[in-house]
């Protein structure tokens, strides 16, 4: 299991941390957080949509306001 990046983002941020959120309706709750202030974690089983997701998010909202986490919750 690989540790994920750390990044600086403001402290001051509430964070949200959605499952899904590299398409459909878990991407359109993604943006929805991130224009409303948040930072946001977002999971799925897609590792490479979550990395693209973030990067383009971040790139518009800020560094460090998407983080993608690799996940299975199925079990």
């Amino acid at each position: 299991m690989s540790t994920p990046e750390t990044v600086t983002a403001p402290n001051d941020l509430p964070i949200a941390l959605v499952t899904g959120g590299a398409k459909g309706i878990g991407l359109a709750i993604t943006e929805a957080l991130v224009a409303d202030g948040y930072r946001v974690a977002i999971g799925g089983r897609d590792a490479e949509a979550l990395t693209r997701v973030a990067a383009a998010v971040n790139e518009t909202a800020g560094a460090g306001r998407v983080l993608p986490f690799p996940m299975d919750v199925t079990d």
